[in-house]
């Protein structure tokens, strides 16, 4: 297993012709990844330099709370493709969408869709890519435009909290397949 304190940023480069357009793959799904801190959470970011789709494939255990954190503004992804453990929480932020793909994730710490009112886009795209934890949006509420994306006729079983939110943004979409929320959904 590869240990990171700090966490992990693809940033593009920032001059020359392949100024941030460069799009990385970090491991195999053989591969481990194990996120820690010190002092606090851990990130996993894509910067708005870069402008191509970012991937994870190596499994990542959260030793720490984790952010994932896309702020590349033109449609790109930050995917996380293999399998998702440890005591850690995931956080999600930023104006791109952040991808789970991994199947039976058993990150135990829940799921934050969004932080400060800020925008944030999870989507799942396997059966129990949540982890084992609840699923809560934003806690500033009202603000937020935060959204959990559903694909690839996926089966979610997490409870879901909207507390706070009462705004007229699409909270939870269907993008395409046949897929299932099992948990409880609390709103209000």
């Amino acid at each position: 297993a590869w240990q990171m304190f700090g966490g992990i940023t693809f940033d593009g480069a920032t001059s020359g012709s392949l100024a941030g357009t460069t799009a990385y793959t970090l491991g195999a799904a053989s591969n481990q990844i194990q996120l820690a801190s010190t002092t606090g959470s851990v990130a996993i970011a894509a910067t708005a330099a870069s402008t191509a789709n970012q991937t994870i494939n190596a499994g990542v255990e959260f030793w720490s709370n984790t952010t994932a954190n896309n702020n590349m503004t033109g449609g790109e992804t930050l995917n996380l493709n293999g399998s998702l453990s440890g005591a850690g929480s995931l956080t999600v932020s930023g104006v791109g969408t952040v991808v789970l793909a991994g199947a039976n994730n058993s990150y135990t710490g829940g799921t934050v869709i969004g932080s400060g009112q800020g925008p944030a886009v999870l989507e799942v795209t396997s059966n129990n890519a949540l982890g084992t934890g609840g699923v809560s949006f934003d806690s500033a509420g009202n603000g937020t435009t935060a959204r959990l994306e559903l694909a690839g006729n996926s089966a979610q079983a997490n409870s879901i909290s909207l507390t706070g939110r009462n705004n007229t943004s699409v909270a939870i979409e269907n993008l395409s397949g046949n897929n299932t929320l099992s948990g409880t959904i609390t709103a209000g």
